[in-house]
């Protein structure tokens, strides 16, 4: 049994139960180098850091190295968390104050407390709101009055709400709590809101951020219509079309907030219940596949006026650049004569996609077997190391381990295991599955000749 110290922690001299203290794993980094950031329980012999997220145990069984393949475990909240629903009356004036009233309060059991904020790196008296899963806390979400956010390190990602919905058809979602607040506000129970809000449209990887939708994804599946009610923004707008492309554009309608109004909660304040019922009552049906109006593209047109023709994203290869980009929803044919390179290009182009972009691709590739060569092809893509001895110095073992981590994460192979489910068929039933599972964004079918072709 190590002690402690042993881990740089300092417990002051006979401390019991939950105790605040530095971070040996990041206090020395910040400007607040004393703040304690880092909650030990003496009595569990656990500690974990509000500000890093590092956690780990004094029982030699805890201790482990981080293991990439593993299936993740989740850390639970303590029960308490969630049991601080004495809300002082300057807390229920500011939720008066944006529309919500106290029932709603109740409800949906929003407590208070203080808390570590990695952003303050100080305490602060924040807002609670708990996720539940049935009856079981799984998570809690904080925001101070400084506007700061946090959820538990090391609990599960899910839905706010999922009590609500469980047994409904129809589905809203939003961005935040205080929308499905305000949601609730205009009578409607039926409502969800992601963890984290929306992506940054700027970043390049997002794909994690969609992990809550495997957490409960046979819930979600049963609902028949999802009615999406996010932000009119940038962000949001990338919320919505991941939402739409991960849940099903057949299944899925669009909430347009009045003019002016960027989300429910402003829409509440400035036109009242009534409108943002009213929204969601007129949310739209995306075009039907195959099928389109004019007005289903006034924006596009619109954006297509101001700023011409999008380019699509970079292949990675400067000079192949001025002649070809990569843009999402179209179909490229690559052709050549046999054992020209075509294979190992796409390779080659995958991986640049998910390097510059954060792309994640599935690949049914059969001619690229056995599977583990292919891997080791395009792990030397990403190290641009080889796999083999040779003339050149080859990857390590640890380089080797980290550029399969990176390749587990960004491509799927597709490989059905009886020769008779090589139909394009099977092979987009898959693919729609790991657009729902990981956001995947390319799929490539090598060699399409051997496909079945009906016409």
């Amino acid at each position: 049994m190590k002690t402690f110290e042993q881990f740089g922690i300092t417990v002051p001299h006979g401390a019991h139960g939950e105790v605040y203290t530095t971070c040996p794993q990041c206090s020395q980094q910040r400007k607040k180098k004393r703040a304690r950031c880092l909650s030990v329980n003496t009595d569990k012999q656990v500690w974990v850091c509000h500000h890093c997220g590092w956690a780990g145990g004094l029982d030699s069984r805890s201790e482990h190295l981080p293991n990439h393949w593993a299936k993740p475990t989740y850390r639970k909240p303590d029960p308490e968390k969630a049991n601080r629903t004495e809300l002082p009356d300057e807390v229920v004036k500011w939720f008066a104050g944006r529309g919500i009233k106290q029932d709603a309060l109740i409800r949906n059991r929003i407590g208070y407390g203080s808390e570590y904020m990695p952003q303050a790196e100080e305490f602060q008296n924040v807002i609670i709101f708990p996720y539940f899963r049935g009856d079981e806390l799984v998570n809690c979400k904080y925001r101070s009055g400084q506007k700061h956010f946090k959820q538990i390190p090391g609990c599960e990602q899910i839905l706010w709400g999922l009590a609500d919905v469980a047994e409904a058809e129809e589905w809203i979602w939003c961005e935040g709590e205080m929308d499905k607040l305000s949601i609730e506000e205009a009578g409607l129970t039926n409502v969800v809101s992601v963890p984290n809000g929306a992506p940054n449209k700027d970043t390049k990887d997002y794909s994690s951020k969609f992990d809550f939708l495997m957490a409960d994804s046979n819930l979600i599946s049963k609902a028949k219509t999802h009615i999406i009610a996010v932000d009119a923004d940038d962000n949001g707008q990338v919320l919505e079309a991941e939402l739409i492309r991960r849940l099903g554009r057949e299944r899925c309608k669009i909430v347009r907030w009045p003019k002016g109004c960027k989300d429910a909660n402003e829409t509440l304040l400035t036109a009242g219940a009534g409108i943002v019922k009213y929204c969601i009552s007129k949310a739209e049906p995306l075009p039907v596949e195959g099928v389109v109006t004019a007005r289903n593209f006034h924006n596009e047109v619109m954006s297509l006026y101001d700023h011409g023709l999008d380019r699509g994203v970079s292949t990675g290869f400067g000079s192949l650049d001025e002649l070809f980009t990569v843009r999402p929803g179209e179909m490229t044919i690559v052709t050549g004569i046999p054992n020209s390179g075509k294979s190992n290009w796409v390779d080659a182009l995958l991986v640049n996609l998910a390097k510059i972009h954060g792309w994640p691709s599935a690949l049914f590739s059969p001619e690229n077997q056995p599977i583990q060569d292919h891997i080791s092809r395009l792990c030397e893509k990403h190290l641009s190391k080889p796999f083999f001895d040779g003339h050149y110095q080859r990857m390590t073992k640890e380089e080797l381990d980290a550029s399969m981590e990176w390749v587990d994460k960004h491509f799927h192979f597709i490989l059905p295991e009886d020769d008779s489910d090589w139909t394009l068929e099977h092979i987009l039933d898959a693919s729609r599955q790991l657009v729902y599972r990981h956001g995947i964004r390319c799929l490539v079918i090598d060699p399409w000749n051997e496909m079945e072709h009906e016409r």
